[in-house]
């Protein structure tokens, strides 16, 4: 036994399972993302381009050897080559190498690419290199072309393949009657790192094949006293480094790469419509009811303080203005679905307006919610009802924004006022 955390407390059948897996060479689960920090909308960038140069049906070939130990560019990746400096100028990122190396591989798997080998035979989603050519998938296209409703639906089963069915799961742990019990409507880190990430492992030296085995396993690690599991992590962290163990990669443990991994799986849940984390990843919790006919904006209009925070920093620099109201253009009590909930609550849907604008939106029940440029800086704010008055918002004086991303704003707000 590598480890035996177990002793912490014998009778604990969480316990004697949480060594049963680490103890295993597959301890870390599937192979999903791990080193990517991406949004739905570079992933959008990043596919309408690639359906510029590589299109369903046509291959683009990619650069198969690091910059560092190729750094000139042969005539036949001089394409891949423009690519990546269109992406990197549309989204701010990605290099030859590090789109092909990480980025790719999750659109793989995530199944809005194939990747090909070197004699064009398709490869396995989860090969993690020898890719040569690739192409976008029909999925990958209809996501790229889909309202942004539809976009969001794309999305999420995007991150459901991707992570291996783990947005599935998760929603039928947190409905499921047993977890309601004990549950609090939220799962902890560990919890889904020990217990929940090896539901349908191919491993099955670790394996949970029941979720009923699963819930009964986080419920025993829940009874656990709070300095009793405080002191499991302190094990873990000391005992689970690389340097404490000989021999090969299977027979050395490295908890903060585990880690890693599960803030990234929880990272890309937290973009879904139905999941929220927790600032220091803590827990993943419930946005709103996930029902579609228990569905009731009355009841979710709990704020996104994330969205608000990304408002201010990219349109005041984090600062709050006297006589300002942050608003949702389009209120949440339009919302019928969850993915329009999620839509709406989104820091491309606000402004920064004046309280007296405020006040009169809101007096007409945000009947006012139609965005018109009428110059450079200036908007007017309009009814749905074409006999109510405009309202208008000039810069800096009824409306607070960065004009760097006045175009954004005013797409979002077309593109929403279309499907809602």
């Amino acid at each position: 036994m590598l480890t035996n955390f177990q002793s912490i407390d014998p009778t604990k059948p969480s316990l004697k399972y949480i060594d049963l897996r680490v103890n295993s060479p597959h301890y870390r689960g599937e192979v999903s993302s791990q080193h990517n920090r991406y949004t739905l909308d570079e992933i959008v960038e990043i596919c309408k381009i690639l359906n510029r140069y590589a299109p369903p049906g046509s291959l683009m070939k990619v650069r198969n050897v690091d910059l560092s130990k190729r750094p000139t560019t042969p005539a036949d990746e001089e394409v891949y080559a423009h690519f990546i400096n269109e992406v990197k100028t549309t989204i701010g990122k990605g290099t030859q190498d590090s789109v092909r190396k990480n980025y790719f591989p999750d659109f793989a798997r995530g199944t809005l690419i194939k990747r090909y080998d070197s004699d064009k035979k398709l490869l396995d989603p989860w090969e993690g290199s020898g890719g040569r050519y690739v192409e976008l998938t029909e999925f990958g296209k209809k996501f790229v072309n889909a309202d942004i409703e539809s976009r969001q639906i794309s999305f999420t089963k995007y991150i459901d393949t991707l992570l291996g069915g783990y947005v599935s799961i998760l929603n039928s742990i947190l409905l499921h009657d047993n977890f309601k019990d004990f549950g609090k409507d939220k799962i902890f880190f560990e919890e889904f790192q020990f217990f929940i990430s090896a539901l349908n492992a191919p491993h099955p030296d670790f394996k949970i094949n029941q979720l009923s085995d699963c819930i009964n396993l986080m419920r025993d690690f829940r009874k656990l006293p709070m300095a009793q599991r405080k002191g499991l992590k302190i094990m873990m962290s000391e005992q689970l480094k690389p340097e404490n163990f000989t021999g090969d990669k299977t027979m050395k443990r490295d908890l903060h790469n585990w880690n890693n991994k599960i803030q990234q799986m929880f990272y890309l849940m937290n973009q879904t419509p139905y999941f929220e984390v927790a600032t220091n990843n803590q827990f993943i919790a419930f946005k709103t009811s996930i029902r579609e006919d228990d569905f009731d904006t009355e009841k979710n209009r709990k704020r996104n303080l994330r969205e608000k925070i990304e408002y201010r920093k990219k349109h005041t620099q984090n600062l709050k203005v006297a006589g300002f109201e942050l608003d949702h253009l389009i209120p949440f009590s339009w919302a019928q679905t969850i993915e329009q909930n999620h839509l709406i609550d989104n820091h491309k849907n606000m402004l920064y307006i004046d309280g007296y604008s405020h006040g009169i939106k809101t007096q007409n029940r945000s009947k006012h919610h139609i965005l018109e440029p009428i110059n450079e800086l200036d908007f007017l704010l309009k009814s749905s009802n074409k006999e109510d008055d405009a309202i208008f918002l000039k810069f800096d004086k009824n409306v607070i924004y960065n004009p760097q991303y006045r175009d954004e704003i005013l797409e979002y707000n077309k593109e929403l006022c279309e499907i809602i």
